[in-house]
């Protein structure tokens, strides 16, 4: 199929952008457990971490599709 047929895909962050938004999520984790964060403020801590790191797997299955697949 040519290019310009096939369907386009959604413009998603890179590997790199998301690796670099986790360790700030991560950060802003350990500054709210030092600073005693109430629980909503871990929770949406939380969520955005399990997010962004959901989005990285699918960035690294399309990066690398099944490259690495055993058989």
């Amino acid at each position: 199929r040519p290019a310009w047929s096939r369907p386009r895909r959604p413009t998603m962050p890179s590997v790199e952008s998301l690796q670099t938004a986790l360790r700030v999520l991560v950060a802003e984790r350990q500054e709210l457990h030092q600073r005693g964060a109430v629980h909503d403020e871990l929770e949406a801590n939380r969520l955005q971490l399990v997010g962004r790191q959901q989005e990285l797997s699918r960035a690294l299955i399309d990066r690398y599709g099944s490259q690495g697949q055993v058989r």
